[in-house]
This record gives structure tokens, C-alpha cells and sequence, in this order.
């Protein structure tokens, strides 16, 4: 393939499941929380102005703290699937019984997740992170049902301490291995990848561990580097790993999102959330219901599919691709961006 900013997209994209557009999250101007009361006014100010709604309901916390201050007549849709021995259903039930909420739970067909895949693609102009069918779909339904609007518990993650895991002072290297193995080292997948330290560079900021920064370009190996570390803080807000995925999903379905956590901020104390993440949203859900979050199950997701599944275009993925430790979120970026690629063969995007 000869189209280079192509490439370099897909290489973005299976690094942290979407191509960097330019586009960031605009914080300056949000208030900032100071506590859980303010915490609480804010969500409720973001639910003052809509009649009822529909929510995306886990059996989390981030959603959980959201369905409280949903006005009368609003409901909550729940995902599950049938093949999956555990599910998130009976503890977001029990949410709702707690605050009088409605509660739908949603079967995801496997068919019909991959059979909406390519809509979505469409309307984004981007492949996919594997919730997005899911989140679609749940919207679709309440959509059917009725709702204009739908609620969801989308910001925590990057505003109030989600992965800890990348919180830390770390170099454009560490940094990008950390992501790397959570999800691809595009020169593993693809044939003809590219480097993203121009992408990470611009979030380098001096090491508050190191001393004097050094502002100079230094030369290792012959390639320059720049000096410092990651800001983790202001990579996850603006780029993540959830990028334009609620928005598009549920505006596709023909619904507006309502997200509370990304109508404020709260100065996050590194050293609590490295032992205690999120621990804001925590103490929110703990004065809300009385006790400790449960742990959260990932999204639930038809991760039986996908086993076999191997890419056909070797022109644009390596023949070597070692799929023997994958799981389905990995295997995932790769199917879909295969079918990204086919759709933009067949002159659709």
C-alpha cells in the first residue's frame, strides 16, 4: 500500500483503537469539582433540561451513579449474552429496584453485531472499538422504545483515574510498550507500519522525577529523541482508548448522548488512585448505595466468535502474525480493520 497517512491511521489505530483526527477534549473551560456534593450537582444539572432517558447501565460504578438523578419515566438497558456464563444483569436489576428505574436487559445477537459493523464504519469514517456495536445496538432498542436521549457513564476513564495502570511518569517508549501490549505493536500486524513518537512527542512534558529538563534534542543510535515523559494525564482526556465511540454508536441510532463526566473535572490525587482507582467515582457510588463498588465485569462482548479468524489480505497484514495468545479484543482490531480496508477498496468511504 502507498497511501502514507493511511497507514499511518491504521498504525494509530491498532495501537489505541482510533486514527488521531487533531480533534481534543477542551477542558479549560469545564468547572472543577471540589467534592462529592459538587460531583452531585453537576450530574444533575447535565440531566435538568432532557424529560425522561434511557441509560446504559453495567454493573459498574461509572454508570451506576448516574441513574439516581435520571428524571421520571427514564429506563435502563442492560447487555448481556446468551453463550456467557456471567453476566451483568441481576446487579444493574438490583440498581434500579434501589432508585425505581426501569430495567430492560438487551441480548446481543453475534449475527447482528457483525452485521452492523460496516454502518457504523460508514458513519464514522473509522474502524471500530469492539463496544461500539454493543453500544449501538442498546441505543437502537431504546430508540425503538422510545427515548430521544441516552445516558452514560462515559468520561470516567480519562477525567477521574481509570487505567492506573498508565498514570505515571513514564518515557514516549514505556509508555507506548505499556500500550502496545494492552492492545498491538502495529509493526507486528501490518507490513508497511509506522513510528508514533510524532504522535506522542507532543504530549512530552519534563520529568518532575528528573531533575533539570533537558529541552535539547539528544541523538541515540542516530535517530533523535526528545527528552521527558508521557502526560498521561492529558493523553487519556484527549485521545484514550474509547475515542468517539459512545457518540457515534448512539448518535447513529438516532439518539443524543448525555454524559455527565465529561461536563466537569476533578484534580485526581495520583498517589491515592494508583492504589485506589477512580477512587472519587468510588466514594460517589459508596455514599449513593451504601457499599463498596463491585468489580466491574468487562463489557460484555460475544468473544466466543472470532477463533479462527486469520486476515486474507496480505498485502496489507504480515503473513507472521502470531494470533496463538490473542484474545478477542485483539483479534478484533484486526478483523475490522480488515473490513475498514475492504469497504475503502470498494470506493465506500
Amino acid at each position: 500500500m502507498g497511501n502514507a497517512n493511511l497507514i499511518k491511521n491504521y498504525s494509530e489505530y491498532l495501537c489505541f483503537r482510533s486514527f488521531y483526527t487533531g480533534f481534543s477534549v477542551e477542558d479549560n473551560n469545564l468547572p472543577e469539582a471540589e467534592n462529592l456534593d459538587d460531583a452531585i450537582n453537576f450530574i444533575k444539572q447535565a440531566l435538568s433540561n432532557i424529560d425522561r432517558t434511557a441509560i446504559l447501565l453495567s454493573g459498574g460504578m461509572d454508570s451506576a451513579v448516574i441513574l439516581p438523578f435520571l428524571p421520571a419515566g427514564s429506563t435502563a438497558y442492560t447487555i448481556y449474552h446468551s453463550r456467557l456464563e456471567s453476566t451483568e444483569v441481576e446487579v444493574a436489576q438490583s440498581y434500579c429496584e434501589k432508585y425505581g428505574i426501569s430495567h430492560v436487559p438487551v441480548l446481543i445477537d453475534p449475527d447482528e453485531y457483525f452485521s452492523v459493523l460496516d454502518e457504523l464504519m460508514l458513519a464514522k469514517k473509522m474502524p471500530l472499538s469492539s463496544a461500539e456495536p454493543i453500544f449501538y445496538l442498546a441505543a437502537r432498542q431504546a430508540r425503538t422504545d422510545g427515548f430521544e436521549y441516552v445516558a452514560t457513564g462515559a468520561g470516567t476513564d480519562a477525567r477521574f483515574g481509570g487505567f492506573p495502570r498508565f498514570r505515571k511518569s513514564l518515557s514516549s517508549r514505556r509508555f507506548q510498550i505499556k500500550i502496545k501490549k494492552k492492545y498491538h505493536n502495529p509493526e507486528r500486524i501490518l507490513n508497511n507500519a509506522v513510528s508514533l513518537d510524532y504522535l506522542f512527542d507532543r504530549y512530552l512534558v519534563p520529568d518532575p522525577d528528573g531533575g533539570r529538563f533537558k529541552q535539547s534534542i539528544f541523538s541515540l543510535g542516530g535517530i533523535g529523541k526528545k527528552v521527558g515523559v508521557i502526560d498521561s494525564n492529558r493523553f487519556l482526556r484527549e485521545i484514550g482508548f474509547e475515542r468517539f465511540a459512545f457518540d457515534n454508536a448512539i448518535s447513529h441510532a438516532g439518539c443524543l448522548h448525555i454524559a455527565p463526566f465529561t461536563q466537569f473535572l476533578y484534580n485526581v490525587d495520583d498517589t491515592i488512585n494508583s492504589s485506589r482507582p477512580k477512587y472519587f467515582i468510588r466514594d460517589l457510588f459508596e455514599r449513593l448505595y451504601g457499599f463498596v463498588a463491585p468489580e466491574k465485569l468487562a463489557l460484555q462482548k460475544p468473544v466466543f466468535l472470532l477463533e479462527d479468524y486469520r486476515p486474507s489480505n496480505l498485502e496489507l497484514f504480515r503473513k507472521d502474525i502470531d494470533f496463538s495468545t490473542m484474545d478477542f479484543q485483539k483479534k478484533y482490531l484486526i478483523y475490522c480493520l480488515e473490513r475498514f480496508e475492504s469497504l475503502r477498496l470498494a470506493g465506500k468511504l
